[in-house]
């Protein structure tokens, strides 16, 4: 019984490093990120459903949104600390390029016929070239309505916001 446990003990802590190392932190300037802080503070948002996504303004500036997760976000290594915590990101490309996957692999749709689809796990490129128009994938739609952002240039020294704390 002892044995057991401590393979399940063993099993468990390498799976927790193991996680923790796979963490990709991302810091910003100290104002950016008490001002993202005071914010979220002020508007004592749940902690555990921020997400934040980085939009690429240009070559020297990103805007950071602050969104609610969703059971259909997106899983992410990376992750920006604020104060105490760190909180997943995604990135715009995410919403372009995401596809659902199973078992690790991504998963298409086939066109069987004009009216019916199928998911299937991703044929090669040979298979895709022949049958090109038969293959899309899941994509996500996203809508931003006024969101909060937080404009920052490429060392995270904030620029401009509309998330205010008066």
């Amino acid at each position: 019984m002892g044995k057991l446990f401590l393979f399940l003990l063993a099993t468990i802590t390498s799976n927790l490093v193991n996680a923790q190392e796979n963490t990709i932190a991302y810091l910003l300037d100290w104002e950016t990120e008490n001002a993202i802080y005071q914010y979220i503070e002020f508007r004592k948002i749940n902690k555990e459903t921020i997400t934040f996504e980085f939009e690429n303004l240009d070559a020297q500036n990103i805007k950071i949104h602050l969104s609610q997760k969703t059971t259909n976000d997106i899983n992410s290594d990376r992750k920006l600390f604020i104060n105490d915590r760190l909180y997943p990101i995604i990135f715009s490309t995410d919403n372009w390029f995401y596809t659902q996957t199973e078992n690790n692999f991504p998963q298409v749709l086939k066109e069987i016929t004009m009216d019916k689809t199928i998911q299937v796990p991703i044929p090669n490129l040979e298979e895709r070239k022949k049958n090109a128009t038969q293959y899309g994938y899941y994509k996500k739609a996203v809508i931003r309505d006024w969101s909060f952002y937080w404009v920052v240039d490429k060392n995270g020294k904030l620029i401009d916001t509309n998330a205010k704390v008066e």
